[in-house]
């Protein structure tokens, strides 16, 4: 028989895969993906110039804001998998588990759809503008499984 916990740890481990294969496309193609993080900052496709004073042009900022975005997802599959691999040994992992749903949703609600698309007007972009709502379905699923692995058992 399935058990609850069984399908949790399931979730996690998908999960954990997803963002160890974000980490790794962030890598290997590293060129392709920090150009959408410098179109996206230098806000290139606005037209409303009453807020492109918000852009940022320093490469410095730019790589910077790219490598932070890859430390957090290597961190998140990090913390997935030791959740996975915690509640696998019966040695609790729920709760890191949970923090690590919670860096994935802060990661897309806040990185993406808020800073990214509403503050630097990504959507905007045409090359970019479906990101923003790409970001705000994975926000929903790391809050639906941050819900279920949060769910207590009867």
């Amino acid at each position: 028989m399935i058990k609850i916990q069984h399908l949790k740890i399931f979730v996690l481990a998908v999960i954990a895969a997803f963002f160890s294969l974000v980490t790794l496309n962030n890598i290997v193609d590293y060129e392709t993906n920090h150009w959408c993080v410098q179109s996206t900052l230098a806000m290139e496709s606005v037209q409303a110039s009453n807020v492109v004073w918000r852009a940022i042009q320093s490469p410095w900022v730019i790589t910077s804001a790219y490598i932070l975005i890859i430390l957090v997802e290597a961190t998140i599959a990090l913390l997935c998998w030791l959740s996975v691999i915690l509640m696998l040994l019966k040695r609790g992992g729920k709760r890191l588990g949970l923090l690590s749903l919670t860096l994935a949703f802060g990661l897309f609600m806040l990185g993406f759809v808020v800073i990214a698309g509403e503050w630097f007007y990504m959507w905007q972009h045409s090359a970019l503008a479906d990101m923003q709502q790409k970001a705000a379905v994975f926000a929903v699923v790391m809050l639906n499984s941050m819900l279920f692995v949060a769910y207590e058992e009867p």
